[in-house]
């Protein structure tokens, strides 16, 4: 890899410099043969070691510069470990990409600090302000798709609605799941329906199952299509939808629930999302919010809840705030030619205001050299691009 940047061609100097020394950096902290030893775990950095675009490039730089600075502190070795595992390394590049702004500005941050009794958080990062430390305590988490909480939901859906066992049984069949479900409610859940379908399985005939506001079931013998029709003009839906699943908000807001947990009940705390690619596509950015307020309203020690996510610069390079209903927008200019955008939902509870704008400082990265780029002039981006 080294080798291959040595020899692009375009490429700045310094950049050059720069990304070589980042990636004997990660090779020293990770070991020779990562990335590829992680190839089957789908490691969301091996696309900066295929990809020979200057933004990869300068991200390897900037990523080899941030562990170098992290391997001085405490609890390093055990996010090194989790930065190393593809499956983990997505909330730890998260730490990594919070804590480096933070320590090239001279700020205090520490790993895993203690929150309450046997918790801890993912790291707290501290300034000064009238002489007085004000430290703030963040958890960070990338929502993922293919997450061990999502493959344990396929499995529960799979078995609450077995749908290969039905189809060879000779039944068409539907419904929703409306709830997140805990262990207990799975299991009186897997009861129930697991009744209902031995019942349509045996005796062949139309049937619903109605929990109301948790879950629906139809089935209807293959061949009868007047049997079918009347169950969906009831407003049953044709095939099985529900659960978190399907919905990457409810996927969020799990989230958010299990990291207020891990923050300190006496200090200002921050969690920050890498959301699930569909979020933004599926709800507004208000729905959002509003589901994000409902959560942390409780929590008044918590500023808010950020979720980041990149994208390539399409204007001007200018960093800009901007305000709606219950959310703010920042947009930074990072990675080389590429936006950060935060989306801060704060939480109007909390009592600790004076953190909140410490909350948007940390994601700001400090002032360094823009290097050249061939960016066409285009509109800059609206709210509505997220």
């Amino acid at each position: 890899m080294s080798e291959r940047i040595a020899a692009q061609a375009g490429l700045d100097p310094e950049l050059r410099a720069q990304a070589v020394l980042g990636i004997e950096r990660l090779r020293r902290e990770l070991g020779e043969d990562w990335p590829l030893s992680e190839i089957a775990n789908g490691h969301p950095l091996i696309e900066y070691f295929t990809n020979a675009a200057p933004w990869t490039v300068a991200h390897l730089a900037q990523l080899g510069e941030a562990v170098e600075l992290l391997s001085s502190l405490q609890g390093w070795k055990r996010l090194l470990q989790r930065l190393r595992h593809g499956q983990q390394a997505g909330g730890a590049l998260l730490e990594v990409e919070l804590a480096y702004p933070a320590l090239k500005r001279g700020w205090d941050v520490r790993l895993e600090p203690p929150t309450q009794t046997g918790r801890l958080a993912d790291l707290v990062i501290s300034v000064m302000r009238r002489r007085e430390e004000r430290p703030l305590y963040v958890e960070a988490v990338g929502v993922d798709d293919f997450s061990l909480e999502a493959r344990r939901d396929v499995s529960f859906q799979e078995r609450l609605f077995p749908f290969l066992e039905l189809h060879l049984g000779g039944l068409n069949a539907g419904g929703r799941l409306l709830v997140d479900p805990g262990p207990a409610l799975e299991n009186e859940l897997l009861a129930v329906a697991g009744a209902f379908w031995e019942k349509c399985l045996t005796a062949k005939v139309s049937n619903e199952l109605l929990i109301p506001g948790i879950l629906e079931l139809w089935a209807t013998p293959f061949g009868d299509d007047e049997a079918k029709q009347a169950m969906l003009m009831k407003g049953h839906q044709d095939g099985f939808v529900g659960g978190v699943i399907d919905n990457p908000l409810r996927r969020l807001v799990r989230v958010i629930r299990a990291k207020l947990g891990q923050l300190p009940v006496d200090h200002a705390g921050l969690i920050v999302a890498e959301a699930p690619s569909l979020l933004f596509r599926s709800v507004s950015l208000e729905q959002l919010s509003v589901a994000v307020r409902q959560q942390i309203a409780t929590a008044p020690a918590v500023i808010g809840v950020a979720f980041i996510r990149w994208t390539m610069q399409d204007g001007t390079a200018v960093e800009r705030l901007e305000r709606g209903r219950g959310f703010r927008i920042l947009t930074l200019p990072d990675r080389l030619d590429q936006w950060k955008q935060v989306v801060f939902a704060p939480n109007p509870a909390t009592t600790v205001k004076h953190a909140v704008q410490l909350g948007l400082e940390v994601f700001r990265s400090p002032a360094k050299k823009k290097y050249p780029t061939t960016l066409r002039d285009k509109a800059t981006p609206k709210v509505g691009s997220l």
